[in-house]
């Protein structure tokens, strides 16, 4: 016999077995009592990504108070204007996914709820787990400021739509770990995306999978698999260069820097909430002493000139 959850139900359920490690919700509309009432405060890590439109705010259909929630547990508020999917989501592996908000209306907790569906868990075709990684890339990181200035669009207009632009909320930081490229050796991302290899994603161990489109998603690189190897090389070479975080390191190469010298520079900069140990950051840092020679070999050169003194040095601007 069939069993029947109301979509709050279905959202609790789903979070409640832990599944995974990190979970995702992608809805433009939030209430904060109804995210307390099917989130379940578990100390997992939870990326969450709504609109926060001004019309939004002002129509008190978007909540800014979610924002309390996300400080208080530690999760991750973003906003992008043009968000339309409802998808919740262990690891962008899985999820339901369907027209239900995190409103009481949406999850149907109210007697004059909505007539909506969700339907999983389902797992989500390459393509879509790439797209919704590139829409959390895209997503404005919402803090304090931008809090505040929600909370005063929203009392101001008092429900009416204000007659005003579009003001910008949230920022998009530039040195977050996450933005760090995370497959092993480069040459896999290349040959998989190439039309000169016939390996596929189907191919992948699932954590290396997981690397993998994090990092198409990072670097915006065309999955077709119409291009060459080194059109994919050079395509991938450009992305990962002109990355802001890359761009950083490679200016402090003076011109070489040493393994507990870029462990220190990464995490000064970095902007994650709370900062990473710098033990935390060696395995972010050895993939990186593999990346940049691997990208470009004819510029980078690694190196251990002494027993424990490992290093990266930045050819071009070696003047001796």
């Amino acid at each position: 016999m069939w069993e029947t959850l109301i979509e709050g139900e279905q959202v609790k359920n789903y979070f409640d077995s832990e599944a995974g490690s990190i979970r995702y919700i992608f809805a433009p509309f939030i209430q904060k009592n109804t995210l307390e009432n099917v989130v379940p405060d578990s100390g997992l890590d939870t990326i969450i990504i709504t609109r926060w439109r001004v019309a939004d705010l002002a129509a008190g259909v978007s909540d800014p108070e979610v924002f309390e929630v996300c400080n208080k547990h530690g999760y991750s508020l973003k906003i992008h204007s043009k968000l339309h999917a409802k998808v919740y989501s262990w690891d962008l592996d899985d999820a339901l996914v369907g027209s239900a908000n995190v409103t009481a209306a949406g999850m149907g907790l109210n007697e004059s709820s909505n007539a909506e569906v969700l339907i999983g868990p389902i797992q989500l075709p390459i393509p879509i787990q790439i797209k919704l990684r590139k829409v959390e890339k895209q997503a404005r990181l919402v803090g304090l400021e931008d809090y505040e200035k929600a909370i005063e669009i929203r009392d101001k207009a008092g429900g009416e739509i204000p007659n005003y632009e579009e003001v910008q909320i949230g920022r998009n930081p530039e040195f977050l770990t996450s933005q760090l490229p995370m497959t092993d050796e480069p040459n896999l991302l290349i040959n998989l995306l190439s039309a000169d290899h016939p390996q596929s994603f189907d191919d992948l161990p699932h954590e290396v999978l997981r690397c993998v489109l994090h990092d198409i998603a990072t670097y915006n690189l065309d999955q077709s698999k119409n291009a060459s190897v080194e059109q994919v090389r050079a395509e991938l070479r450009s992305s990962f260069l002109q990355d802001p975080f890359i761009s950083m390191i490679v200016e402090n190469m003076d011109p070489c820097i040493y393994f507990g010298q870029m462990k220190a520079l990464v995490q000064d900069q970095c902007e994650d909430v709370p900062r990473p140990s710098r033990y935390e950051l060696t395995d972010n840092v050895k993939l990186l002493y593999r990346w940049f020679p691997l990208i470009a070999p004819e510029r980078f050169q690694h190196d251990v000139p002494g027993a424990h003194s490992e290093r990266l040095c930045d050819q071009s601007k070696n003047t001796s």
